[in-house]
């Protein structure tokens, strides 16, 4: 029984070393990760949000501390994912953290957001724990709520409608 528990903990290390490699070779690469909070600076944000269903009225919000809201009209989309940008110069945000949402005219709630961005660093906490990527918009985010690795379309290029501001 005490060969067995050595075993399952060196098959753990073994694991957590491999994470430790993997997360390692992301410096450097673009990521999207599902997220509600944003690091704003001077540069665009380019994210994604997966409609369940069809709407006519798409809106993101995005919130500072303060609870003043800068909204991105997206009009109507199809059900899928809808790409999008926020220009922090045109919604006039000062760089810090905000929250993000969206809103549709059908009522549909807690639809996923995703924010592209490239890996800066990766941190493996001395407590233990999943590993801690650092993304440039983001922050330190854990691991596991990378949603997916390498490029992702530019909203600019194939969205022409990134969305009217109010």
């Amino acid at each position: 029984m005490e060969t067995m528990s050595k075993l399952m903990q060196n098959n753990s290390v073994l694991m957590d070393n491999l994470q430790v490699l993997s997360t390692a070779g992301l410096v450097g690469q673009s990521v999207m990760v599902q997220t509600d909070t944003i690091q704003v600076e001077d540069q665009e944000i380019n994210g994604r949000l997966t409609l369940g269903q069809s709407a006519n009225v798409v809106t993101v919000t995005v919130k500072d501390s303060a609870g003043v809201q800068h909204k991105i009209e997206l009009g109507k989309q199809e059900s899928g994912s809808v790409d999008f940008t926020i220009n922090p110069k045109e919604l006039g945000l000062a760089p810090g953290e905000y929250t993000i949402s969206v809103v549709t005219d059908i009522g549909e709630e807690n639809v996923p957001v995703e924010i592209a961005g490239t890996v800066n660093n990766v941190r493996i906490p001395l407590e233990g724990g999943s590993a801690l990527v650092n993304v440039s918009g983001l922050g330190e985010v854990p691991f596991y709520k990378v949603s997916q690795f390498g490029p992702t379309n530019n909203p600019s290029s194939n969205n022409p409608k990134q969305g009217v501001l109010s």
